[in-house]
């Protein structure tokens, strides 16, 4: 199996000289950012941690370990890429009256270089730079027969944990294809490198195996982002054209918006229900560039209704802005590739805001649930109430502002980075630091609003609220 992974690394290298060359004539470079996640595979030699489950009476692991895994990036063909990314893989083995579960886990900082690509595709050579664990858990769940004396194992306590806290290097190839504009499906093949490192758990007692572990990696993701041309290249020869229109939302609860490059800012107003006829009318704003007339002819925004909202769709390759003014009460479902995202003073039950690469930029808003995600970039939060607020970014920052008698239970934690929540009177934290990891749960308030905040790699802070 690792031979096999180790070959399509080779092929993958060869095709490279024959990409290098996309995009180089299309007048300006294009700019790239991607985000999301989907399954992840290990492939190390496993053969000291079999040996040490067969002498504890338990079944060998498989050849590799499988699992998932995210982050973001965000670039230029044929120049830098810079991003984050983590991973975690797990297996089992159970016995009669004992189980034994491995876990390896690593995040870091992604540097690249994209060699290659065009509008539909990007091929990248990096490395991620990190760190990482790996752990043995053993647990008998009764007692140990008369007639058998497994090494290492020892009835009491029931469960045993050793691990390796290690430092790493990651080289990979990376090939992202778009399936829609916004849409894309990212295969990545490395091989993980540990560098330094320590030991760690219950380590009197037990003949523990090594889990210095190296070998290939297999990741293949799902990722919100687009490829575009890079800001302030070329964009002087660009062309543009505008489109807009308005309609009722009726009974409608939401609007949504798929874009692959490009920014949506939203704004909100109140509708006067005390008219007879009043009506929930949204209006936006569609302005839309490419690269030459022909492909400006293929760049357009459809719209289409369903029972439950109406959905703007970018259709073709280019940037297309939006500027939209909603109802207050509308629920909103934005996704990006690559841009900036901004909604300013709307109240809503629900608003979920998907980014590839970019700035989320959310201003006093009232919400039920807030749900944010972004590949590479940052987040920043000011004067927002939500019930349930969750924000993940692969690699970038998270700033929350919030109000200082505010009641909120908040749990934040960066992969690699730092997290810092401070200023409000009264507050509990509990704070958690392990190698590169940083966790914080503290208790604003009564704590009866839910605020969750993860970072693969980044800082997050969460702050009082300057009046």
């Amino acid at each position: 199996m690792t031979k096999r992974v180790l070959a399509l690394v080779v092929a993958l290298s060869l095709a490279a000289g024959s990409l290098a060359c996309l995009g180089e004539d299309d007048g300006g470079a294009l700019g790239f950012g991607f985000g999301g996640g989907g399954m992840a595979g290990f492939f190390p030699n496993l053969d000291g941690v079999n040996a040490f489950l067969l002498e504890n009476g338990l079944a060998p692991l498989g050849e590799f370990l499988i699992g998932g895994g995210g982050g973001g990036r965000g670039g230029v063909i044929g120049g830098m890429s810079f991003g984050g990314m983590g991973w975690g893989v797990a297996a089992t083995s159970t016995g009669l009256d004992r189980s034994a579960e491995f876990t390896v886990g690593a995040g870091g900082f992604d540097l690249g270089f994209a060699v290659g690509g065009d509008e539909s595709s990007v091929l990248t050579f990096g490395a991620v730079l990190g760190g990482g664990a790996s752990t043995l858990e053993l647990t008998i769940s009764g007692p140990v027969p008369l007639d058998n004396d497994p090494r290492g194992v020892i009835p009491t306590p029931l469960a045993r944990t050793i691990g390796r806290a290690f430092a790493f290097a990651q080289p990979y190839v990376s090939m992202e294809a778009q399936i829609v504009s916004f849409i894309g499906l990212e295969v990545r093949i490395g091989y993980l490198v540990p560098i330094i490192g320590f030991d760690f758990g219950d380590l009197v007692g037990i003949p523990a195996p090594s889990l210095d572990l190296s070998g290939p990696f297999v990741g293949v993701s799902i990722v919100f982002g687009g490829i575009g041309g890079a800001a302030g290249s070329g964009d002087d020869e660009r062309v543009t054209s505008r489109s807009g229109g308005s309609f009722d939302l009726g009974t409608r609860s939401g609007v949504s918006i798929e874009n692959g490059v490009g920014d949506i800012v939203v704004s909100s107003y109140v509708v006067d229900s005390t008219q007879t006829d009043f009506q929930r009318i949204v209006e936006w704003t569609a302005v839309a560039s490419a690269g030459d007339a022909d492909s400006l002819k293929k760049l357009s925004v459809e719209t289409e209704t369903a029972a439950t909202g109406v959905t703007l769709h970018t259709m073709g390759d280019g940037r297309v802005d939006y500027t939209l003014r909603v109802p207050a009460g509308t629920n909103l479902d934005l996704v990006d590739g690559a841009g900036r995202i901004e909604v300013a003073g709307h109240l809503a039950a629900q608003i979920s805001v998907t980014l590839g690469a970019g700035e989320v930029a959310l201003s006093n808003l009232v919400a039920e649930e807030l749900a944010l995600s972004l590949g590479a970039g940052k987040i920043g939060l000011s004067g927002v109430e939500a019930t349930e607020l969750k924000a993940h970014v692969g690699a970038g920052e998270i700033t929350l502002d919030l109000p200082l008698a505010v009641s909120a239970t908040v749990s934040a934690s960066a992969g690699i980075g730092d997290v810092d929540v401070s200023g409000f009177p009264g507050m509990t934290v509990r704070s958690h630091r392990f190698f590169f990891t940083r966790s914080v749960n503290a208790v604003l308030g009564g704590g009866s609003a839910e605020v969750s905040l993860d970072a693969g790699i980044g800082r997050i802070e969460v702050h009082p609220q300057v009046p």
